[in-house]
């Protein structure tokens, strides 16, 4: 049992969340309102002992009224592997906490990932099937993951995040001749897989998540932002050469500001960062840094393997920016439209414009909105001329050496055209 320090008052409703296995680092959180002090971790079944914890606090989506506390607890090692059931439990004094918990099972489905436990669709079932059976074989035979990799093509959309990457994702995934992820968008397993012949059940574990059919699919589908978040999350590209499976990488630029700034917003709704600290974390800087982002990709492959986009010209022209995805990748021609869960959404909050309604629950589901004493947040303007300064270097790398039209960024810095003109630095 570990104690977490959280008082609240009696709401017993969606207490408390698990959220990630990273590793044998153990995150969730609590709402403060649910009365929790304890949270107790079991692996299959068992209690485990936690050894470490830390607290941070954040702001629940949308409400933003109520707070909610996080927790770091750290297991000891080789108490978790791929395969378990990880669950956490929430007291109150000693006494379980009757209410309905949000998401507190999650399976580890490979090292520093885990899913939903609430795998009640037959498809997830068979996935995890396929996992297990894939990992076994390995681990009894390291020879046998030449017939566990199903699949030597692989598409992955590697940032930037929150720069419309889910939007894509949905378009390409609904593409007859793409197979996605069956558990997850972004599964991270090259952001944390170590490349050695004990880990090899983990790379059989991952192929196993694609249903691919060699003869309707041409590519695998991985939507991994963490992937262009270096130096967070380093030797990525490293590992997926060693994986066997030939990659191509789309990346999506949007003004680096204005992406910064709604990363800032998801990392607070999120109980990842604090609302009052400083927003330029190396973090949220350096996703926004894509020049350093590219010079790490192209250390280990070739440019002509990397698209990138535009976040403006997708959002206002998704089929033609969706061409030339398609084009990228040689293959057949998709209607936008028939990514059904994306588009029915769009004509939805269209249709309550015209009829002068609420758009609010039309909203995509990411997109933060964040309000503090009534008005929405953003960066005050000061931080936003810091954090110009920090990012100038990497965005001028950015046109001189991969050629990015960078003219529409940094419009919300106050006097910045005028001062950079004077400066000679380019950034017109």
């Amino acid at each position: 049992m570990t104690n977490t320090s959280i008082q609240g008052g009696t709401d017993l409703k969606r207490s408390g969340c698990l959220t990630l296995v990273q590793g044998n680092r153990i995150t969730g959180w609590v709402r403060d309102d649910a009365g929790a002090s304890e949270v107790e971790i079991l692996v299959n079944g068992l209690p485990i002992t936690c050894i470490e914890e830390q607290e941070n606090a954040g702001m629940l989506p949308k409400t933003g009224a109520s707070g909610r506390r996080g927790f770091i607890l750290s297991a000891p090692a080789g108490a978790l592997n791929t395969g378990d059931v990880v669950e956490a439990r929430f007291r109150d004094n000693g006494q379980p906490l009757e209410g309905s918990p949000w998401r507190n099972n999650l399976t580890i489905i490979e090292t520093g990932k885990a899913a939903d436990k609430g795998l009640k669709s037959p498809r997830k079932q068979r996935t995890l099937k396929r996992m297990r059976k894939a990992y076994a074989a390995v681990a009894a035979d390291p020879g046998a993951l030449a017939r566990c990799r199903t699949f030597t093509r692989m598409v992955a959309i590697v940032g930037a995040m929150k720069s419309g990457t889910t939007g894509l994702h949905r378009i390409l995934a609904s593409h007859p001749e793409i197979v996605r992820n069956a558990l997850v968008k972004e599964p991270e397993f090259f952001a944390r897989w170590n490349q050695d012949e004990r880990k090899l059940p983990e790379l059989a574990a991952y192929f196993a998540q694609y249903p691919f059919k060699s003869r309707r699919h041409r590519y695998a589908l991985d939507g991994s932002t963490s992937y262009s978040k270096t130096p967070a999350f380093s030797d990525v590209y490293s590992r997926m050469r060693e994986s066997g499976v030939e990659f191509k990488f789309i990346y999506i630029l949007r003004d680096p500001l204005d992406r910064l700034e709604s990363h800032v917003k998801h990392s607070i709704a999120n109980g990842r960062f604090r609302l009052g600290s400083d927003p330029l974390t190396r973090l949220h800087v350096a996703t926004s840094s894509y020049a350093q982002q590219l010079d790490e990709l192209t250390r280990y492959y070739p440019r002509e393997s990397v698209l990138l986009l535009s976040f403006n010209e997708f959002i206002a022209e998704p089929q033609q920016v969706t061409n030339r995805v398609l084009a990228f990748l040689e293959l057949s021609p998709f209607d936008v439209r028939k990514a059904e869960p994306l588009f029915k959404r769009l004509r939805e909050r269209l249709l309550a414009l015209v009829r002068g309604k609420s758009t609010s629950k039309y909203e995509p589901r990411n997109v933060r909105k964040l309000q503090v004493d009534g008005q929405d947040w953003s960066l005050d303007e000061a931080t936003r001329r810091r954090a110009y300064e920090l990012l100038k270097p990497d965005v001028e790398r950015l046109a001189s050496v991969y050629g990015v039209d960078v003219d529409t960024w940094f419009k919300r810095v106050a006097g910045y055209r005028r001062a950079d003109a004077a400066a000679g630095t380019g950034l017109r």
